[in-house]
């Protein structure tokens, strides 16, 4: 039978211990999470400053510009262009139409 010793070791709740107290030793973690903390609201306080000048400058319309002079043209449609290409589809579709009606008859050139 297997003691309780060699379970301990075999897990590893010893050598987990001394690898935790060894960190510890060399780190103060209390010191950590204060500099991770401050990093934290220092990049949260840079952001806001950021999204406030970006919405101040937006909001007094000086980062996008845009002429008020502008030329807008518009291009019209040929009508009878349009008109001409929708009958040719529509002749296309009574075609089809008739074909899938109407059965082709078909003659074998090898008779």
């Amino acid at each position: 039978m297997i003691g309780n010793k060699t379970i301990k070791d075999f897990f590893g709740d010893r050598l987990k211990q001394r690898r935790m107290n060894k960190i510890r030793n060399r780190f103060n973690m209390r010191t950590i999470w204060k500099k991770i903390f401050i990093l934290f609201i220092v990049i949260n306080v840079i952001v806001v400053i950021i999204s406030s000048y970006l919405f101040f400058k937006i909001n007094y319309g000086e980062i996008f510009l845009v002429d008020s002079n502008t030329n807008v043209s518009v291009e019209t449609v040929n009508r009878t262009l349009l008109l001409d290409t929708i009958n040719f589809f529509e002749i296309k579709e009574k075609e089809f139409d008739n074909l899938k009606t109407n059965k082709v008859n078909l003659v074998d050139p090898s008779l």
